[in-house]
């Protein structure tokens, strides 16, 4: 029964997921900005991390053994690290941009964030 419930849930919400990921990859405006490349790599890591949960889940229900258990753990926790670094590279340019952060002052910043050299401080 779980089973059952747990594909009834993750398989439409995966598909939605996975649109969303084609319209960013598609669309060029989308394409071309680095938040949204991040985005793209972030929901690519995410779909994976969750083929990976619910796989765990029918590894439990049917019983594989403790080596399969570690094999499964240890790619859900590289996928953790995974997804914690590129959120982390997410909020540290939307930081940048919305703030002024200036994290790296060597770097154009206009042309690698796609935004107008004006906004750059805000004085």
């Amino acid at each position: 029964m779980l089973l059952i419930g747990l594909i009834l849930v993750s398989v439409p919400g995966l598909f939605a997921y996975g649109f969303v990921l084609y319209v960013f990859y598609t669309v060029e405006d989308f394409n071309s900005m680095p938040a949204y490349k991040l985005m793209f790599y972030l929901g690519i890591s995410d779909s994976i991390f969750a083929l990976l949960t619910w796989s765990f889940v029918v590894f439990r229900l049917i019983y594989l053994g403790s080596f399969v258990y570690g094999i499964v753990y240890s790619i859900l926790d590289s996928f953790i690290l995974l997804n914690t670094s590129l959120t982390f590279l997410l909020a540290l340019n939307r930081w940048d941009i919305l703030g002024g952060l200036n994290v790296f002052p060597s770097f154009n910043r206009a042309s690698i964030f796609n935004v107008d050299s004006s906004i750059d401080s805000f004085e």
